[in-house]
């Protein structure tokens, strides 16, 4: 037990500054925290759409409604701080249920599942890069799904253990989406039951997937539309969006280039485990403890992979049930024994000698001098936004923070015009003074003919074809656009006499319709602001109370 303590926190440790590093505030946070003011400020969940101009008033199904008020009551409680620990809570949760699951199920030292956690974590890091999001929720339900499902396949738990699985589940959905991989998984594991002959199990595990239905409908402030959402959600196209593009789509570059070695490297067990399973079941061979068969594992992941490379936001699943699985596949070819034994001794020396405390010292010290280093100078308790503040031009834009300060200082209020990924932070920041074009909740409120038209408005009508910039524009509704400065349509529609600029720096540029202004506009020449620190969540949160009672009154 010592020595799995030992390799767990070492484990922690050595990860934890590669997120860090990279780490900055995600734009569906903004919609999440703004789910969780309506409910403790206007006393009920947000059922109708009052964020957008577009689709004001169209029903709304928030598959992440329970993630948000979690947030919000962390934020209002702790702080941005708080925010940021739970999502380390969370990442070290994941590393936690492999420890688990290795240790009581597969019965390898500490030292083989460290080595798993690290051969797999470029793959599920980009899961808890960004600041805390719905979906880091989902990668510790799946391995809790997966330890169930293995205990009771190896016979290390009786199937009524797999009852869990359902309030899991109504818990589960009511935080992400994602609820559906571990149905998928339990579908998975239930036809591999099947297939290897074991129908007792198949029918038991398959019988959890109408229970665990009618739990997330009961258990859900959504009743029963939301499975009929959850099925819309999940097939939708989304390739217009950079996260749900499939995995090879800009091809073999660095940044998928670990992506397809995961996908190569399961696929290679995956296939050879199934290939073996079904050999021996033809055979009539029977599994045993010692060597079982790895149906189950093998066509989950197989599934896995087959949906990363259609949509690569899903590789951190992929690659966590790789990590959670991989000894598997060893003892399958009789490798890790030899390994086991060796690594298990050292591991043993190492807990029971000075040795351990050595080298955690030691650790402890390399960490704490380099972190500058490892961390990239990114605080450990807050998220940066990127924006005009950081330097290096618009590439590094991705917050409007200086546009939003100007239009929630000033006289101005009405319907504003906006790129897909800023959306939510928007609303968050200018509502109900401004209500925006489109955001994140992408399948949840809006008409996906519309969601291609803003697309369209601001990455393809421009060139060659300004005229359609200004009768998009015209026609939107909109009393206010805001652009990228790189956006070739800002200066076509700033070239129209019927618009004007009313604010411009580095990264956005915000223009109006001349008739809705209420006074002479400021001049967009103006200096930027002095200081080049990027700002935080925390800066967006002066007064939590003062902001939170913006939302009291929607409908």
């Amino acid at each position: 037990m010592q020595s799995r303590v030992f390799w767990l926190a070492i484990t922690c440790l050595l990860f934890l500054p590669q997120v860090v590093r990279v780490q900055i505030a995600d734009p569906d946070l903004w919609g999440r925290i703004s789910v969780g003011a309506v409910l403790f400020q206007a006393g009920h969940l947000p059922r109708v759409d009052d964020f957008s101009y577009t689709a004001n008033g169209a029903p709304w199904i928030d598959h992440e409604w329970l993630s948000g008020v979690l947030f919000y009551a962390v934020l209002d409680a702790l702080g941005e701080p708080g925010l940021l620990l739970l999502k380390y809570g969370l990442f070290g949760s994941c590393f936690l249920l492999i420890f688990v699951l290795h240790g009581r199920l597969y019965r390898v030292a500490p030292i083989v599942t460290a080595a798993a956690v690290a051969a797999t974590s470029r793959g599920y890091l980009l899961g808890f890069l960004a600041t805390v999001r719905s979906q880091a929720f989902s990668f510790p339900f799946l391995l809790f799904f997966l330890y169930f499902l293995e205990s009771v396949r190896l016979e290390r738990l009786t199937p009524r253990h797999l009852l869990w699985l359902i309030p899991a589940a109504a818990l589960w959905a009511n935080l992400h989406g994602g609820v559906a991989m571990g149905l998928l998984a339990v579908g998975t594991y239930g036809a591999a039951e099947l297939a290897m002959g074991r129908y007792r199990s198949a029918r038991r595990m398959l019988a959890l997937l109408p229970a665990m239905g009618v739990a997330m409908a009961i258990l859900n402030p959504y009743g029963l539309d939301y499975l009929s959402f959850l099925a819309k959600a999940w097939t939708l196209d989304r390739t217009a969006i950079a996260e749900w593009q499939p995995l090879l789509a800009g091809g073999l570059n660095t940044e998928n280039a670990v992506g397809a070695a995961l996908v190569l490297f399961g696929g290679v067990l995956a296939v050879g485990g199934s290939w073996d399973a079904l050999l021996r079941r033809l055979r009539g061979a029977e599994a045993d403890r010692n060597r079982p068969d790895a149906l189950a594992p093998s066509a989950l992941l197989l599934l896995w992979i087959a949906m990363t490379l259609i949509a690569q936001r899903l590789l951190p699943f992929l690659a966590l049930t790789l990590a959670a699985v991989l000894p598997i596949y060893g003892r399958l070819w009789g490798s890790s024994p030899w390994l086991r034994e060796r690594a298990g001794a050292w591991a043993t020396m190492l807990s029971r000698t000075r040795i351990a405390g050595t080298i955690l010292l030691v650790l402890a010290l390399v960490g704490a001098s380099s972190w500058g280093w490892l961390s990239g100078g990114r605080p450990l308790l807050a998220s940066v936004l990127p924006s005009e503040r950081m330097g290096g031009g618009a590439m590094h834009a991705v917050y409007p923070d200086g546009a939003v300060r100007f239009l929630r200082d000033s006289p101005y209020a009405g319907n504003l015009l906006n790129p897909f990924t800023q959306g939510e932070f928007l609303y968050w920041t200018l509502y109900p003074k401004f209500r925006v074009a489109i955001d994140g909740r992408f399948e949840e409120v809006y008409d996906i003919a519309h969601f291609w038209d803003v697309f369209a408005f601001y990455q393809q009508f421009a060139p060659g074809r300004p005229k359609r910039v200004i009768e998009y524009a015209n026609r939107s509704g909109a009393d206010f656009v805001i652009f990228r400065t790189t956006f070739r349509s800002l200066r076509v529609l700033a070239s129209d006499p019927a618009w004007t600029t009313i604010y411009r720096d580095a990264a956005f540029a915000v223009l109006a319709r001349r008739e809705v202004l209420e006074r002479r506009p400021p001049d967009p020449g103006a200096p930027e602001p002095t200081s080049r620190r990027a700002s935080t969540i925390g800066d967006f949160f002066d007064d939590f109370d003062a902001d939170a009672r913006r939302f009291s009154e929607y409908p």
